[in-house]
């Protein structure tokens, strides 16, 4: 990591460290100062013609970049911040808020599927529950990071808290893949229950191994961005030594596939549900709770948008903070949208309770095989799943489909 490279108002350092903080300002410091003051018009006891002298800063930061160690520039800009009166910056507290809200949310999403646990148990419920518990230690993290200073200037912050920084942000990017990642599969499981297209059912099976190899490559990718690996936290010292990926342009790439499976698995039953034989306020809705995955997909260009924006930063701790939360909301946002269905479902069964609905829907969970002689009657029910109340186990829903076919045939 390169940090520090316009380091600006070094100015009155000289002035603390000639009066007030003798042991405090470092050496290369002091001496930048000195020699840009010899070009200056600026008294050196002259704070004000100092701080606002823009030729001596920018000659002072570049000798600083040049002759400091990263943390003797990160101290000297803050004493010379402090001396000239800069606003301190701090918005740490966006981050932890905003995850309070969605993990909550994603919690009591989740817990609601859970309640139909007794009733239907698959593989896509698996990932879900999988998503959920990474999306909540990587919303732990943000807590104690904030806490260490993450949304503060870089320069006010201990040099060992901001290597507990860099260690979590590289636990909180190995979460995140693997949340993306198991959101998608749990779609894809999903959708292999409910569709009997065996065309589509092709395609879910290439975007399940699409889905799996940008998981392993991108957590492989990220776990061993450096060798060593505790170069990842401690190489933006300049103390220590190790080799590194281009983490900027993984970061990006990462973002960019991860968008553009992201409009693969949404919109890929659309198509297949537009067809079925439904009401138009049915296919609305069902379409709706497909389509509000494309919400994530807009999470995802924000993200990346301000990705780019970091690849740039000489301020890690304070310019990071907007990919922190936009990382928060997309992964909690992803998990309500996997179990919509289930929320829906319950929300029926609560309004059918306390208004007293008499209308119900047969429930009929294809796990198996689908009726090969009636696949447009079995997709129908089978998406059907998604919004009702009642369930009825697999072998009474198969004898109901065989009742049915033959009271058709009796007509």
């Amino acid at each position: 990591m390169i940090l520090l490279r316009r380091l600006v108002v070094f100015a009155l350092a000289i002035t603390a460290t000639a009066v007030s903080q003798p042991k405090q300002m470092p050496a290369c410091g002091a001496q930048c100062l000195s020699t840009g003051l010899t070009a200056s018009s600026c008294d050196p006891k002259d704070a004000p013609c100092i701080c606002q002298d823009d030729i001596l800063q920018s000659n002072v930061s570049t000798c600083v970049v040049m002759s400091c160690t990263i943390k003797e520039a990160l101290l000297a800009r803050n004493m010379s911040s402090t001396m000239c009166q800069l606003p301190v910056r701090d918005i740490s507290d966006i981050t932890p808020n905003i995850t309070s809200v969605f993990m909550s949310l994603g919690i009591v999403a989740t817990f609601m599927r859970c309640l139909q646990f007794k009733k239907h148990f698959g593989a896509e419920d698996i990932f879900a529950v999988l998503a959920l518990l990474a999306a909540v230690a990587m919303g732990a993290l943000e807590y104690p990071m904030a806490k260490d200073g993450m949304g503060r200037d870089i320069w006010t912050i201990e040099p060992e808290n901001i290597s507990r920084i860099i260690k979590f942000t590289w636990i909180v990017e190995m979460l995140y893949i693997a949340i993306m990642s198991w959101i998608k599969l749990a779609f894809l499981c999903l959708y292999l229950r409910i569709f009997p297209n065996e065309g589509l059912r092709k395609v879910i099976f290439v975007l399940m191994a699409l889905v799996s190899g940008f998981f392993f490559a991108f957590l492989i990718g990220i776990a061993l961005n450096c060798i060593p690996v505790s170069h990842i936290w401690t190489g933006w010292t300049g103390e220590t030594e190790g080799e590194c990926l281009n983490f900027n342009s993984f970061g990006i790439a990462c973002s960019v596939i991860n968008i553009a499976l992201d409009l693969a698995v949404i919109g890929l039953p659309l198509r297949e549900i537009q067809k079925l034989s439904l009401s138009l306020a049915k296919k609305l809705l069902l379409m709706g709770m497909f389509g509000a995955g494309f919400f994530i997909t807009i999470v995802s260009i924000l993200r990346l948008k301000v990705v780019i924006d970091f690849a740039n930063t000489t301020n890690a701790t304070y310019d990071n903070v907007p990919t922190a939360y936009w990382s928060v909301i997309e992964c909690f946002s992803a998990v309500i949208c996997v179990n919509m269905p289930a929320i829906r479902r319950v929300f029926k069964k609560l309004t059918a309770s306390c208004f007293g609905t008499t209308e119900t829907e047969s429930y009929h969970d294809p796990s198996d095989s689908p009726v090969r002689v009636m696949k447009r009657r079995a997709t129908e029910l089978s998406i059907l799943k998604t919004v009702n109340t009642s369930v009825h186990s697999e072998r009474r829903c198969d004898e109901s489909d065989k009742v049915q076919l033959v009271e058709r045939n009796k007509t």
